[in-house]
């Protein structure tokens, strides 16, 4: 099969084409199938001339009350696609801290200011990219008796789209967790995943 021109990134079913049988060379993709019930290509490709990147966020936060403390982190992959992206926006709660995965470090450089309600970093890459940029913001604040604690926000600005889950636990002994989601969250019953 032949793709188009500059095609790179090529996922065969939601795997890397190097986790398959299959080889990807010179915008060729070669190889055996095997039996299957249907082939999901994907990959990413030259910008649209005069169209943004489209920025995406998904999010895994994690929640623990522990002896008199909320300790929150936040795992945020970025994605875009339509084109490499050269800086991003984070929002996230006052005293949090932002920092990039390991894989990620030696390609961005993170900055730092106060906002009201919190702090603003701004994400820029040495490079602009259109690879996944995996960001982890770490927070702990008091846990006060009988309040009510705001988990977040972890706001990426500019992202058409977030999504992601949170879980929420507790190791103090005396915490009552009553959990008001807002209208952006649904509650659901704990899974294996």
């Amino acid at each position: 099969m032949d793709l188009p021109a500059g095609a790179r990134g090529l996922r065969i079913g939601g795997k890397d084409v190097a986790d398959t049988s299959l080889k990807f060379r010179n915008g060729k993709l070669d190889g055996p199938l095997g039996i299957e019930n249907e082939l999901v290509l994907s990959w990413r490709g030259a910008p649209v001339a005069g169209v943004a990147p489209l920025q995406t966020a998904r999010g895994r936060i994690l929640v623990r009350a522990e002896e008199g403390w909320l300790n929150t982190e936040a795992e945020l992959v970025l994605h875009a696609s339509g084109g490499p992206v050269g800086q991003w926006v984070v929002n996230v709660p006052a005293g949090a801290e932002l920092k990039a995965a390991p894989a990620d470090q030696q390609r961005v450089q993170i900055n730092r200011a106060d906002e009201a309600g919190g702090l603003r970093y701004t994400v820029t890459l040495k490079e602009p990219s259109d690879d996944d940029l995996t960001l982890t913001a770490t927070v702990r604040t008091p846990l006060a008796t009988s309040k009510q604690a705001p988990v977040g926000p972890f706001l990426v600005r500019g992202a058409s789209r977030q999504s992601g889950v949170v879980l929420v636990s507790s190791l103090a002994p005396d915490a009552r967790l009553i959990l008001r989601p807002r209208a952006e969250l649904t509650p659901r019953e704990i899974t294996d995943e």
